[in-house]
């Protein structure tokens, strides 16, 4: 399978003014622990989740009452005061500004892994006899995705 690099994103920890008002907002990344985490879940990962600043990086297992593995599911329990969620920052920013949903500990970096870069690929296998139209896919996307 080919890789194509589309485009960074940064993963925002966020949750509702509502679910705020209600549980807190936490301070640092153990405070999570006391929280309704809802962590997108794959085969393979954990529900941990990895934050980083200035040289130091902390994990923490996450629990909650709900996970998945579709993101929109997720922005939509936020978006209704289900927990608190990390979540790309393409999909949130209309959330952000207008106030819908609000970023926590944004004196972190939060990853699902250990890695701190995140990237969005286009995979597609080698064979692929349609490399225009790839090459028109990845412009598209880039253009959605970065503006």
């Amino acid at each position: 399978m080919v890789a194509k690099f589309i485009a960074s994103q940064q993963r925002l920890l966020c949750a509702s003014p509502d679910y705020l008002r209600l549980h807190g907002i936490p301070q640092t990344p153990s405070q999570l622990a006391e929280h309704n985490c809802l962590p997108f879940m794959y085969q393979g990962y954990a529900s941990k989740w990895y934050f980083h600043q200035t040289g130091k990086t902390q994990s923490l297992r996450v629990t909650g009452n709900l996970m998945g593995n579709n993101i929109e599911m997720l922005k939509q329990a936020t978006l209704d005061g289900q927990g608190i969620s990390h979540l790309p920052n393409w999909l949130i920013e209309k959330a952000l500004q207008s106030g819908a949903l609000v970023q926590v500990l944004s004196d972190w970096q939060v990853t699902p892994s250990l890695a701190t870069d995140d990237g969005i690929y286009l995979v597609y296998p080698p064979t692929s006899r349609n490399v225009v139209k790839i090459g028109v896919l990845v412009n598209f996307l880039a253009q959605r995705l970065i503006g």
